[in-house]
């Protein structure tokens, strides 16, 4: 009877792993989210950064690789949209609350 008690605790603990892996593989499989806004430069020379202003007045830090942030860089005064995750900056400082961690982007041509 003790055996069988032990070996229906570990079918227990290795169905509630299977869960929680399964629960992780879900949200990493989250949608992109996207925003609208147009590029705005922040900071001084050589420390700036580059910032999207969305239509409702948030302001996200972008996130990618040199080659894509010089890209949206030379975008300035155009309205973007981008495509990808929202992280909320856990220590906020001067660069906002938000970065964007940017998976692809285009330029908008009619305003929304």
């Amino acid at each position: 009877m003790n055996r069988y008690i032990n070996t229906y605790k570990k079918f227990i603990l290795i169905l509630v792993i299977l869960q929680i892996i399964c629960s992780f593989s879900i949200f990493a499989m989250a949608k992109n989210q996207s925003v609208i806004g147009y590029i705005q430069v922040y900071g001084n020379e050589p420390h700036t950064y580059l910032g999207l202003k969305s239509q409702d007045g948030t302001v996200f830090t972008l996130k990618a690789d040199k080659e894509t942030l010089d890209e949206i860089q030379k975008k300035q005064g155009e309205l973007l949209q981008l495509s990808g995750k929202i992280i909320e900056n856990k220590k906020p400082l001067f660069m906002g609350k938000y970065q964007f961690e940017i998976a692809e982007w285009s330029i908008v041509t009619d305003a929304q």
